[in-house]
């Protein structure tokens, strides 16, 4: 890993804080030309320090956030978990964790009828190898205020990636409760 300079930082500082900046206003701010913000930002991209996206608003979006944790097994069950919930477009966050519980996912629910859905039905708890799980709701989110969301642009699966549910065959799904997962083709929510 290279040290980044000062200029790194703060040109990622300030991207930070309005990631639609342009390359003039940045190189204002930095005190360099355009061109050379956008060779440095280039660098920054090409080498995995940096990644622009657009983010959506949890609020404007009324959003509910759903953490789980939990215990899994073995080190084949925690690729095949992370392999399932790779493509899943309501995860934002997958990670490992040191401790009692080894596993964490953030995903969203955009509804009480969905979010009772990933809690119970498609959820974590379903998956091999897991010894427990504890699902807990998020109530205010506080920072950030913007999440990364994976919203498909195609709805091109049959069944949702994770492969541990059909909505075709849900309860949930066939009597409205549910919209279904957002990358399948019968999807019936907001996103």
């Amino acid at each position: 890993m290279r040290q980044l300079s000062e200029a790194d930082k703060k040109l990622m500082a300030l991207l930070a804080c309005d990631g639609r900046a342009s390359l003039t206003d940045l190189g204002k701010s930095l005190r360099v030309s355009h061109v050379a913000v956008g060779r440095r930002l280039s660098k920054l991209i090409s080498e995995g320090y940096l990644r622009v996206q657009g983010l959506v608003g949890v609020k404007k979006l009324e959003l509910k956030l759903v953490l789980a944790l939990a215990e899994v097994e073995s080190p084949q069950d925690m690729e095949r978990l992370m392999e399932s919930f790779e493509d899943c477009p309501r995860m934002i966050l997958l990670a490992t964790l040191l401790g009692g519980f080894n596993f964490v996912a953030l995903m969203v629910a955009e509804s009480p009828e969905v979010l009772e859905s990933i809690s119970s039905i498609c959820c974590i708890r379903r998956a091999k190898g897991i010894r427990r799980t504890e699902i807990m709701v998020i109530g205010e989110l506080v920072r950030p205020q913007h999440i990364p969301l994976k919203i498909p642009v195609e709805r091109n699966y049959e069944k949702p990636p994770c492969k541990y549910v059909d909505c075709s065959v849900c309860p949930r799904y066939l009597t409205n409760k549910c919209p279904g997962c957002p990358a399948i083709k019968g999807y019936r929510g907001p996103l």
